[in-house]
């Protein structure tokens, strides 16, 4: 769990930072449409910054995921019949297959 943690806060904050300024980017960029000075490049530039954010966002929920299934598998590894734990390997190579 704390490993965990000691993980998602740095990157969070930093993700967050990230996306704070993307949208303090579009704010100034919606004030500068009706001027027209803005550059097209600068746009797909915070679009994509934006979409690795997510995409970011969503490789540490499956992250979190698999951290989860691994400590309960750990906790629960006498009581897992071979079925079980063929079940569970089957998940886990499932989710690693498709990251």
């Amino acid at each position: 769990m704390w490993n965990f943690v000691a993980f998602c806060v740095p990157v969070g904050v930093v993700l967050l930072m990230m996306l704070l300024s993307s949208v303090s980017f579009l704010e100034r960029a919606a004030q500068r449409v009706s001027t027209a000075k803005i550059s097209l490049g600068s746009v797909a530039i915070r679009f994509v910054s934006l979409v690795l954010i997510l995409v970011g966002c969503a490789f540490a929920f499956e992250t979190h995921k698999l951290v989860r299934m691994n400590h309960y598998r750990a906790e629960h590894r006498e009581e897992m019949s071979v079925e079980q734990e063929d079940r569970w390997k089957a998940e886990l190579w499932r989710h690693h297959r498709n990251w």
